[in-house]
C-alpha cells in the first residue's frame, strides 16, 4: 500500500509548503486554512506517535490504510470549489493518472519552473513546527521538498 498519504500529510502540515498547496490541486475554502493546517498536523502527531524519526512509525497496513482515509477525509472537508483533488488521489493511491495532470496542470501551474525553482529554494526550518518536520528525517532533511517537486510536481 502507498505510503504517501504519510508524505501529503507531512507535507501540506508545514508552514513552509503552505502558499504551494495549489501546486497540488488544493485550495483551501476561505478562512479554513488555519484549520485544516491543524487538522493534518494533528493526523501527523497520530503518524508519529513516539517515533524519534519518521523511519520509525509504523508502516502496518492498517495504520498506512487508516491515515490515507483520514488524510482524504480532512482534504475533501477543507477543499474550496475551486479545488482539483484528483491529483492527490491518483498519487495517494499509487496510480499516475494523466488526465489529473492535466486538470490541475492547467488551472494552478502558470509557471511551472518558477514554481519548482521557488520550491527548491524554500526555507525548509523557517518555523518551529518546520524544524520539527526536517528533524523527523535528520538524514534527509529535504525529504519533503523532494516529495513536492518529484512525485507531485512531476507526478510519478
Amino acid at each position: 500500500m502507498s505510503k504517501h498519504a504519510d508524505k501529503f500529510a507531512l507535507l501540506f502540515s508545514s508552514d513552509w509548503f503552505r502558499p504551494y498547496w495549489p501546486v497540488s490541486g488544493f485550495v483551501a475554502r476561505r478562512g479554513d486554512e488555519g484549520l485544516f493546517q491543524q487538522r493534518i498536523r494533528s493526523l501527523v502527531s497520530r503518524i508519529i506517535q513516539d517515533a524519534d524519526c519518521y523511519w520509525n512509525v509504523s508502516f502496518a497496513e492498517t495504520r498506512v490504510a487508516e491515515t490515507r482515509s483520514a488524510f482524504l477525509n480532512i482534504m475533501e472537508r477543507s477543499a474550496s470549489r475551486e479545488s482539483k483533488l484528483s491529483l492527490i488521489r491518483a498519487i495517494v493511491d499509487g496510480v499516475l493518472l494523466n488526465d489529473a495532470v492535466v486538470e490541475v496542470s492547467m488551472a494552478f501551474w502558470d509557471d511551472y519552473e518558477t514554481t519548482v525553482e521557488a520550491i527548491n529554494s524554500a526555507n525548509l526550518v523557517s518555523s518551529d513546527w518546520d524544524r520539527y518536520l526536517v528533524g523527523l528525517t535528520p538524514d534527509l532533511p529535504s525529504f519533503l521538498q523532494d516529495f513536492a517537486v518529484v512525485d507531485v510536481l512531476r507526478a510519478g
